[in-house]
């Protein structure tokens, strides 16, 4: 099974302007576990084991996320069953939000005034990139075998 979709999820949540650490914490969580659909169904428990915080954050934070637009939750239950959470990655609004990131010039242009080197420099932005995606590549393999 391809499970590069993971790191395109993870990789969306990185870049994602979220106010609090916490909050970021629990989305990448949530992208770690999602399927191909960008979609998961973890309990609070279980949220709360992997992520290290208490279920009184993980269930305040869960609704700052939805409210904010982050997350769609789709709660199911009855009156004699307890109820069950499916939680959606907005794939939209993370995209977008990596794409207002990513149009900061956050790496400087080919060329560009180097404040450090006081000249010119010229970057071969595709080896930076492929480097930079290895790097991440292997660390979300880390991550994820920690999910396991």
């Amino acid at each position: 099974m391809n499970q590069d979709y993971k790191i395109n999820y993870v990789d969306l949540v990185i870049h994602a302007d979220i106010p609090s650490p916490t909050m970021k914490h629990i989305l990448l969580t949530i992208a770690a576990l999602a399927n191909e659909n960008g979609k998961c169904r973890p309990s609070i428990s279980r949220l709360a084991k992997l992520t290290g915080f208490d279920k009184r954050t993980i269930t305040r934070n869960l609704r700052k996320l939805e409210n904010g637009g982050w997350l769609d939750i789709d709660r199911v239950g009855t009156q004699f069953h307890r109820e069950t959470s499916f939680y959606e990655l907005n794939l939209l609004k993370l995209q977008t939000e990596k794409n207002s990131v990513q149009g900061r010039g956050s790496k400087p242009l080919p060329g560009a005034q180097s404040p450090h080197l006081g000249g010119t420099e010229s970057v071969n932005t595709k080896d930076t990139n492929n480097d930079e995606n290895r790097k991440f590549e292997n660390s979300y393999i880390e991550i994820d075998s920690l999910f396991r």
